[in-house]
């Protein structure tokens, strides 16, 4: 499945990485949730109280400008999201550690977006469930 694909159709759940996590339900969903790994994937996690470093696994500020403001759309922002990601050797290192953890444990990809389906969560999701994809492994082996 492309990326183009992904954006237009709803994720698959074959994997242990869950996108309906947002800020606001963190507390509730690691209540719920005790033994799931929280991986915060925001640019500015202090602004929502969460005492966590920006993640390497989040979008520029430029780019999240861009698409807030409506100057991409979802498409542009994905493809321009995953030339961030797969040029960034420890961004791609920590969505390999994730990929891995995912085989035994419920992942939670957290942000402050309600919905998920126009979210970097959910292209994550599909770049760590399509890490083997020959597709995507030129973009990252050097």
């Amino acid at each position: 499945m492309t990326l183009d694909t992904f954006v237009k159709t709803k994720y698959s759940e074959r994997t242990g990485i869950n996108t309906n996590c947002y800020a606001a339900v963190l507390n509730k969903f690691k209540q719920r949730y005790p033994k799931g790994l929280f991986e915060v994937v925001m640019r500015f996690p202090n602004k929502v109280g969460i005492n966590q470093r920006a993640s390497i696994l989040s979008p520029s500020p430029k780019l999240i400008y861009e698409f807030k403001y409506a100057r991409i759309s979802f498409k542009l922002f994905s493809q321009k999201f995953e030339k961030e990601i797969f040029s960034q050797k420890a961004a791609v290192n920590r969505l390999k550690i994730l990929r891995d953890l995912s085989k035994t444990q419920e992942i939670f990809l957290v942000c402050c977006e309600v919905n998920d389906r126009f979210c970097h969560r959910s292209i994550l999701k599909y770049f760590i469930e399509n890490l083997d994809n020959s597709l995507l492994k030129w973009r990252w082996k050097k």
